[in-house]
């Protein structure tokens, strides 16, 4: 497994319509967010070395994170959000990066609160992304 992945991000829809930009936002949050997660050392202590999240696209935002238990095969900690599919169908790419954060970062403290990871990392991301901190 790769040192410098901490986190990756999948989606499903939960009703029907697709978010157009939606790969391609997942995947740079996650690029942009891993090298601060790496330089915090965010998962060294944890006892899982990869988060795997997945973004709901639903009829609602909901900012609380189910957490799963974690899985030994794989090694990773899944978690889950939703946000309300129908405003980014056609949204720019940088307005559904924002709504996806908008989930994934409170998620991301939750889970750092609750295994005691570091979060200077994250805090750090925030601040630079103008993104809320949770």
């Amino acid at each position: 497994m790769r040192n410098d992945l901490h986190v990756v991000f999948g989606g499903v829809g939960l009703v029907k319509g697709d978010i157009k930009e939606a790969g391609q936002a997942m995947v740079e949050i996650s690029q942009e967010i891993n090298p601060f997660l790496t330089n915090d050392d965010f998962l060294t202590d944890a006892p899982f070395k990869l988060l795997h999240g997945i973004i709901r696209f639903g009829t609602k935002f909901d900012p609380y994170a189910q957490i799963g238990p974690i899985d030994s095969r794989h090694n990773e900690l899944p978690f889950a959000v939703e946000i309300e599919m129908a405003p980014l169908k056609r949204a720019p790419k940088e307005h559904v990066k924002q709504a996806f954060l908008a989930a994934i970062i409170p998620a991301l403290f939750g889970i750092a609160s609750k295994y005691n990871l570091p979060t200077n990392g994250l805090k750090a991301f925030c601040e630079l992304n103008g993104v809320p901190v949770s």
